[in-house]
């Protein structure tokens, strides 16, 4: 067992899959919040079917 290679191999391993970068990085796209964006809810329609259904 080489003491050199086995440290080198768990640095390796313990380095991320994908590079990380920084909290203020610019992209260059528009930012979209929540608040902006608005998708239809599926179910919107099946509230007004709800009135139509006999028990």
């Amino acid at each position: 067992l080489n003491l050199a290679d086995w440290i080198e191999e768990e640095l390796i391993l313990s380095l991320p899959l994908v590079p990380a970068h920084e909290e203020g990085c610019q992209t260059d796209g528009p930012e979209e919040t929540k608040d902006e964006v608005q998708k239809p809810n599926p179910f919107a329609k099946l509230k007004d079917l709800k009135g139509l259904r006999k028990v």
